[in-house]
């Protein structure tokens, strides 16, 4: 048996989910929501690699019964990355009946398993395997593409569903940076393209070519998967917030409408708004890096969703871009007034986490840099 790269990537990426999953399963502090589906995801893979090494090493011939087993598993993949994602976005525990509906994918390829394969005798298989009898439209084309497309299906929910998770953060937090889970997002939206890939070369394969940049395009997939399980695993031991020490309301529904807050006259509007300005201006609780709606509510003696929705409804921003609004008015002051004080400086004392979030704010907000803003000033003294 030649060790070619790709038996070597795949054999990495099982030792690698093990000691993931052992690690994992032996810290009580990191069973959290999200860890059943991540577990899923990784059995799942676990199971392609097995399949892929056992037909790579030659094993498939001496037991051929189970060879496609595997590859019917791996359709759940899609499924199980979705279900981690709404577990990391909702709260959610663990699985429940309903997601079972989730491997009804695996019906039809089973089906034509069951009457090309299954039903066949172990010599009659090895025989089908040797002759090429696997190599025609269906098992080159439509099933690989059948496989594919619910893959890229269930990636591009999943990312939709990480994007619409950041947007609705920006209306509780004045820093999402830690937890938008925008690491996940890249990783699935890079896996996206991978596999679009692995598609359109699957179809130009069997229609266009014969067999080009095969290894090529293997190789590539191969060794991402290899980052994706890396990633999906550091990501969840590198997290720092669980959703019950979020200190948000519930999940589900976090973003708020243009509306006015219910049960909230013009007048108490009026008053409220009055409070908050008050409050913005005396003790400028915006320095505060890590400071949510609930804190702000907290401060007005007002139910936190009724304060976010009268952000949303009366200055026509989230409550990210209201703070941020604030902060970058205080750095405006810090940089005209602190020509020694550096940017990252100014950023950590207008209560932004990081400098390239408060670049971004500041661009936005000023439509200069930080440092095209303060050269503004000093060409402005020397005229």
């Amino acid at each position: 048996m030649r060790l070619s790269y790709e038996i070597l990537i795949n054999f990495a990426t099982v030792f690698q989910i093990l000691f993931f999953v052992a690690a994992i399963g032996l810290i009580p502090r990191f069973h959290r929501p999200g860890l059943v589906p991540l577990f899923a995801v990784a059995l799942t893979f676990l199971v392609g690699k097995g399949n892929d090494l056992w037909q790579q090493t030659g094993l498939f011939l001496q037991y051929p019964d189970w060879v496609l087993g595997g590859s019917l598993f791996t359709l759940l993949l899609g499924p199980f990355i979705y279900l981690y994602v709404r577990a990391r976005t909702e709260g959610e525990a663990g699985f429940r009946p309903i997601h079972m509906a989730h491997t009804a994918w695996i019906l039809l390829p089973a089906i034509y398993l069951a009457k090309n394969w299954w039903s066949l005798d172990t010599a009659a298989k090895i025989s089908f395997l040797t002759s090429g009898g696997f190599d025609n439209l269906t098992t080159l084309v439509l099933i690989p593409v059948y496989f594919d497309g619910i893959l890229i299906l269930y990636l591009m929910v999943s990312v939709a569903k990480l994007r619409s998770h950041g947007i609705r953060l920006q209306y509780w937090f004045s820093n999402i940076e830690d937890r938008n889970l925008s690491g996940i997002r890249y990783l699935l939206t890079m896996f996206a393209a991978m596999v679009v890939i692995h598609l359109l070369w699957t179809l130009g394969r069997y229609f266009l070519w014969d067999g080009m940049m095969s290894t090529w395009v293997v190789n590539v997939l191969v060794t991402y998967h290899l980052v994706l399980v890396n990633g999906l695993f550091l990501e969840f031991l590198t997290y720092p917030y669980s959703v019950e020490d979020r200190n948000e309301p519930s999940i589900p529904g976090l973003q708020e409408s243009s509306r006015p807050p219910a049960g909230l006259s013009a007048d108490e509007q009026e008053r409220l708004l009055g409070r908050l300005a008050d409050l913005m201006e005396d003790e400028k609780p915006y320095l505060n890096p890590n400071l949510t709606v609930a804190d702000l509510a907290k401060r007005l003696r007002v139910h936190a969703r009724i304060l976010s929705q009268l952000i949303n409804y009366r200055h026509g921003c989230n409550f990210l871009e209201y703070i941020n609004r604030h902060r970058i008015d205080h750095a405006k002051g810090e940089l005209a007034h602190h020509p020694d004080k550096t940017i990252l400086e100014v950023a950590y004392d207008s209560g932004f986490n990081s400098k390239s979030t408060f670049n971004t704010a500041f661009k936005r907000f000023v439509e200069l840099t930080p440092t095209g803003f303060r050269k503004s000033l000093s060409g402005y003294r020397n005229r």
